[in-house]
């Protein structure tokens, strides 16, 4: 096997039908590294320009791809990292884990380490977002350690998940013929507490009683008008509102462009999952989801702000995965829900870990770099405590994450 690395604008029409074979294949999909999304976010996102790939090949069949940039490691030092979390991954990208063939992939990932290596690129190599259970997470541990790579793990966490054989939320509801789901108050959710569920379960029934109608979920995903009613939407609350902060995709020229053809793209080959819950003619909430290879992956979704006391974000994540237990009944399904959240990720059945990763992939520097990791972040943690210590007993109020839950792109 060899590995080639350019960037992704650079890429023949050849290389990217190679490259949406593989990811329908992956052994674990991702969304965000299928070409629908990352090539098409470089032909259209000024952030995404700088995007490179390294593509693992044996002879002209494509073993691996994984994208990346390269950025200063640390904030305020001169050095540099091949990494997944730049700015343009880091901020719309929610799996930085690379793509691999099932056959063979532990040699196709200590070829990717060796490209990488032998390449003029800088010896440290963040990997962020990563899978941290999995076949490809135990092909990666196999072929760092036949290759010598010293690793640091800087964050692992449980993230929310749903396996291809996932139980029924809504028992006494059933898909329609004419593709419509009704929300009932019965819902089972197995990893909340059973006074959560009996509290969002009074709220829907407070919900169904106001709106005095069914409250049910279509799947618009062949709708033409889906996307652009989306965007709409969206903005319709405060996030249409740049004064106060708001970060609807509509108020972006260039943002609003890339998702309009980034959403065509799934929805040519039929992998566009739109789905809208709705009281006669109250539209309460709407979801966006793409599907790649073997799993379907949850990219947006927005609420009406009117009846956000009912929780109905989380009525229509119910609706959405019992939906997609239908529509999709062979496939993994990802919420891309940050752990912060945990009321909404209680609705998920599984649990996966996702990791932070950095590597040294050689040169005289950058091992004492990751060796010096565990002290820079113990005498970060005491200086934290210090000024928890003089804050008071309670320490100072902290600030919330992000609405993303995003993780620095640099050494933290």
């Amino acid at each position: 096997m060899r590995t080639r690395i350019l960037r992704v604008a650079e890429l023949s029409q050849g290389d990217v039908l190679r490259w949406q074979a593989l990811a329908e294949r992956a052994i674990e999909p991702n969304a965000y590294l299928d070409p629908r999304w990352l090539h098409t976010s470089v032909l259209t996102h000024p952030d995404a320009a700088d995007m490179m790939v390294a593509l693992v090949e044996d002879d002209d069949d494509l073993r691996g791809l994984l994208a990346f940039t390269v950025e200063p490691a640390w904030q305020g030092f001169p050095f540099r990292a091949v990494s997944t979390a730049g700015r343009f991954l880091h901020t719309h990208a929610e799996r930085h884990h690379p793509l691999i063939d099932p056959r063979e992939p532990v040699a196709t990932m200590e070829s990717l380490l060796r490209g990488l290596r032998a390449s003029r690129l800088p010896g440290l190599f963040a990997l962020h977002k990563f899978v941290g259970d999995g076949p490809l997470a135990a092909a990666l541990e196999q072929a760092v350690t036949r290759s010598g790579v010293f690793v640091q793990e800087l964050l692992r966490q449980p993230w929310a998940f749903a396996e291809s054989e996932r139980p029924t939320l809504l028992p006494n509801s059933n898909v329609s013929e004419d593709g419509r789901l009704e929300l009932t108050p019965e819902f089972m959710l197995p990893l909340s507490s059973k006074k959560a569920t009996q509290n969002l379960r009074r709220r829907a029934r407070g919900l169904l009683k106001e709106l005095g109608a069914p409250v049910v979920l279509i799947d618009r995903s062949d709708s033409p008008e889906a996307i652009s009613d989306f965007l709409t939407f969206q903005a319709s609350g405060w996030k249409g509102d740049a004064s106060a902060g708001g970060t609807a995709m509509a108020l972006s020229e260039h943002t609003e462009k890339w998702f309009r053809e980034v959403s065509e793209r799934f929805g040519s080959d039929g992998d566009l999952r739109i789905f809208q819950v709705e009281s006669g003619k109250t539209v309460l909430y709407m979801s966006v989801c793409y599907k790649s290879g073997g799993g379907v992956f949850g990219i947006i979704d927005s609420y009406n702000e009117d009846f956000g006391r009912y929780s109905v974000g989380h009525m229509g994540r119910i609706l959405g995965l019992d939906m997609l237990n239908s529509r999709d009944p062979d496939t993994l399904f990802d919420p891309d829900l940050d752990p912060f959240y945990s009321s909404s990720t209680a609705i998920y059945p599984h649990r996966r870990e996702r990791v932070n990763l950095l590597m040294s992939l050689g040169g005289p520097i950058s091992p004492l770099l990751l060796r010096a990791v565990p002290l820079a972040r113990r005498s970060r943690e005491r200086v934290r405590e210090l000024l928890r210590r003089k804050g008071g007993e309670d320490g100072p109020e902290e600030k919330s994450p992000s609405p993303q839950g995003k993780v620095s792109g640099g050494v933290s």
